[in-house]
């Protein structure tokens, strides 16, 4: 059975301090919760095939991916102290 607070506590040894009070302020997991989002919209695509063009979507998917990438390698103001 999944324990949270093994986990949490696995998360405090292996990320950057702080990780809990910083990780929304940086950009690459904000562009990694949104994509996550954007993928899970495929799942119900049919839904919305009338009112997103799949060609805007497929463009979408691909630009947030993208975006993700130069987010994870772009210097964040305020993050230095995390090295």
């Amino acid at each position: 059975m999944f324990n949270l607070q093994r986990a949490v506590v696995a998360l405090d040894k292996h990320l950057i301090d702080d990780w809990r009070t910083d990780a929304l302020r940086f950009w690459s997991v904000r562009l990694a919760l949104f994509w996550g989002a954007l993928s899970g919209l495929f799942l119900v695509w049919p839904a919305f095939a009338n009112v997103i063009p799949l060609w805007a979507f497929a463009g979408l998917s691909i630009v947030m991916s993208a975006a993700l990438a130069v987010a994870r390698l772009t210097k964040q103001p305020g993050m230095d102290d995390h090295g």
